[in-house]
């Protein structure tokens, strides 16, 4: 990329974040004018990021989710927020946030032990930007969904990527990523997108305590939650979307806390919970669930508000649930109850819950405890024993909505328990990986914690201090130079706003101060896309044995490629993200099936003009796709697997074809041809 290209791309960039930025800005003046501080900068942002996912999603849905209408449609809204902003506020809520002082020695505490176990986030970011992103769902199908987005110009298309149940996921978290892969010709911001989630998430923790003069003690909170294990960083440098849902969700309780009953507030919040249900079906318990609390806190208009409540769950996270009614004639196509058109199984952990070990605790000793360490740290005991007190401490409290927010808590870890595959696999496999799905009730718990004491005289600073030595004994903060320089970067930009001394200085050195950050971070921003640029995926090492078929395919653009028995496809896709990997298979209604013949496999390959085929299979012995795949007229066999071959201590054999197009096949006379294995 040249430089005017990349200054091209940042200037458009800053076009659709200053206008979801204004659009936010205007919305808040008008719904919550009164607001001021991190409540309204936290509504503001909760509206920036729904203009930009619900722009996408009206673009995405007439096919023309491209670079210049989707700069253009932002940029639009921005400037109907802003007139609409500057004539009118009928309706507006004037409610007042009005907060409680922290004390300076809870509040130097609390950012000092962030901006340390930030450091841990930053060295994800950087390391994914010299070497690619790496996690297994950021290459399996979060970047996949988003590239396809951007590749066909739209978001309503089913994209199969060797799994059934996981081609209707909603997809808020990969759209946002789409943008970025729009505004830059490629993934260069997929790097640093969940640092931007994990900022919202501490701000939506510092705002849930601000009412009750607790606010460090439940951004600490949120942050101990953000880095446990299983959360690798706060999900830094991968696409996953958990710290996105743990941001959104801890935003709707935060709106909701501050709002005292405000119909803009819960509103808002409705919108929060909506993006958040919108980015994962395991948001879908403490969404319903926050719901039923506004509609029993809310005297004289309960129709109103749950009609209110729902319209902003539905605006923000309809998209996806009508694509797949359109689709396949079911919203929720993982259930079917024998009635509705419903997909196969999982292929990886299968359908296996927690509950369903509850009844045997000798499974649970041997399999499932012995994991709690890996996913939530070493001390995991005093992370849920904190929890525990929160929540218990919660439902005595005698303000109803500090009880209800309890419930909700509790209602979120039942539902954890009872979710499929959070226990999948054999002997549980999968449980300390997807404890992830108990992070929301978990972080909503912690978050009670300093609330429910907030009352008593030491608490704030006792329960700062108790949640900062949590942290310290579960986060490892990285030691290397470049996330120590951004971190004392972060340190000292919030001691500048924090301590006000922007106010005291001139307009013009304010100015100046403005431009000297955005110039170092566009000229920062041009050396990564250099460094991102020779090193994506370069030498990169996979759960799968993909990383010699990607290095074979580094440089090969406006391909289509076909891929079975693998899951991670994503470095197929190229640094210009202009090959098109797909996995043939059959469709009915909502089941996908690969092809079981020689002869459907070759139409397959034929109808797809595929250019290049990748077969694999966990095994000592070939695929039946790779037998078949011989059999095409001019096939050429580029790379295969040794005989034995073993990628981490598994067997697997895989071959990497070239295809030759033809016009027409006779799949009959190819499948009866004898070939040389």
């Amino acid at each position: 990329m040249s430089t005017g290209a990349y200054m091209l791309d940042v200037v458009l960039l800053a076009v659709v974040a200053g206008s979801a930025v204004l659009t936010g800005w205007s919305a808040r003046r008008i719904l919550l004018p009164a607001w001021t501080g991190a409540p309204a900068r936290l509504a503001e942002s909760v509206c920036a990021v729904g203009v930009v996912i619900v722009v996408a999603e009206l673009l995405g849905s007439v096919d023309e989710f491209k670079r210049w209408p989707v700069v253009a449609g932002i940029a639009c809204v921005a400037v109907v927020a802003g007139v609409s902003g500057r004539r009118h506020s009928a309706g507006a809520d004037l409610v007042n946030v009005q907060p409680q002082r922290s004390g300076h020695v809870p509040v130097a505490v609390a950012f000092l032990a962030v901006v340390v176990v930030a450091t841990r986030s930053l060295k994800s970011a950087l390391d994914a930007l010299h070497s690619g992103m790496l996690s297994f769902d950021t290459v399996w199908y979060h970047l996949p969904f988003a590239a396809r987005f951007v590749q066909d110009a739209s978001l309503t298309h089913l994209h199969y990527v060797g799994n059934g149940p996981t081609t209707f996921y909603p997809a808020n978290g990969e759209v946002v990523h789409a943008v970025g892969m729009l505004l830059f010709h490629g993934d260069l911001l997929s790097p640093v997108v969940n640092l931007a989630w994990l900022a919202l998430a501490l701000l939506a923790g510092w705002c849930a305590g601000r009412p009750y003069g607790v606010a460090p003690a439940t951004m600490l909170a949120t942050c101990l939650v953000a880095f446990l294990p299983v959360m690798g960083g706060a999900q830094a440098g991968t696409a996953g979307t958990d710290i996105a849902v743990l941001a959104l969700l801890a935003a709707a309780v935060a709106l909701l806390v501050n709002g005292h009953g405000s119909p803009a507030a819960l509103g808002l919040a409705a919108v929060a919970a909506g993006l958040a249900a919108g980015t994962k079906l395991d948001a879908w318990s403490i969404v319903v669930a926050l719901g039923i609390l506004t509609v029993v806190l809310t005297h004289g208009r309960r129709l109103g508000t749950s009609l209110g409540w729902a319209a902003g769950v539905v605006v923000a996270s309809g998209y996806w649930y009508l694509r797949n009614l359109v689709t396949v004639g079911n919203p929720f196509p993982w259930f079917g109850a024998g009635i509705l058109p419903s997909t196969t199984a999982p292929a990886d952990c299968g359908r296996t819950s927690v509950a369903h070990y509850l009844p045997h605790p000798g499974f649970l000793s041997a399999h499932v405890v012995p994991q709690l360490a890996p996913a939530l740290g070493a001390r995991w005991w005093l992370v849920v024993g904190l929890a525990a007190i929160g929540t218990a401490t919660a439902l005595l409290s005698p303000r109803p909505v500090i009880r209800g927010l309890a419930i909700v808590a509790l209602v979120g870890g039942v539902a954890y328990l009872f979710t499929p595959a959070t226990a999948g696999g054999h002997d549980a496999r999968c449980f300390a990986f997807n404890t992830r799905f108990a992070t929301p009730p978990l972080a909503l718990a912690l978050i009670l914690l300093p609330i429910a004491f907030a009352a008593r005289r030491f608490a704030p600073l006792l329960s700062v201090l108790a949640l900062a030595f949590t942290l310290a004994l579960t986060v490892h903060p990285s030691h290397e130079l470049a996330p120590l320089l951004g971190a004392a970067a972060l340190l000292s930009a919030a001691f500048f706003f924090r301590s006000g001394v922007q106010r005291a200085l001139p307009r013009v050195a304010n100015v100046v101060l403005v431009v000297a950050v955005a110039l170092l971070a566009v000229l920062g921003g041009r050396h990564e896309q250099q460094a991102y640029a020779r090193g994506r995926y370069v030498g990169a090492t996979f759960s799968d044995p993909i990383a010699r078929i990607a290095a074979r395919l580094l440089h090969v653009h406006e391909a289509r490629i076909a891929v079975t028995g693998l899951s991670e496809n994503y470095p197929l896709y190229g640094s210009d993200l202009s090959n098109r990997v797909r996995y043939p298979a059959s469709r009915d209604a909502a089941r996908f099936a690969p092809y079981s013949t020689c002869r459907d496999w070759l139409l397959a390959l034929a109808d797809g003009h595929y250019d290049y085929v990748v077969t694999a299979r966990e095994s000592t012995g070939a695929s039946p796709a790779a037998a078949w795949t011989r059999r095409y007229p001019g096939v050429r066999k580029l790379l295969a697997s040794a005989p034995g071959d073993t990628h981490r201590g598994t067997h697997w054999t895989w071959q990497l074809f070239r295809l030759d197009r033809v016009e027409r096949i006779d799949p009959k006379a190819a499948c009866r041809r004898m070939v040389r294995p």
